[in-house]
């Protein structure tokens, strides 16, 4: 079984920087993460991309709508 994490995150690239971190050093390894920035003005693209070649992970950016509709957002694309 593929599992989908999604991530909501607004202005938050240091979280992100923390979470990915941890994930890289999980032992199941059979995941996805799909990043949904929400309008953020402080993006986390280029933390994203120093983890591209270990962890299995889409980025998506769009307006702001709270997490709840980000995290539906990101549903659709796992």
């Amino acid at each position: 079984m593929h599992y989908s994490l999604i991530i909501p995150v607004y202005n938050r690239p240091n979280e992100v920087n923390e979470c990915l971190k941890s994930l890289i050093s999980q032992t199941f390894k059979d995941f996805e993460i799909i990043i949904v920035e929400d309008g953020s003005n402080i993006r986390c693209e280029k933390i994203i991309k120093d983890y591209e070649n270990f962890l299995d992970i889409k980025y998506f950016y769009k307006a702001n709508s709270g997490p709840g509709l980000s995290r539906n957002y990101g549903a659709e694309k796992a």
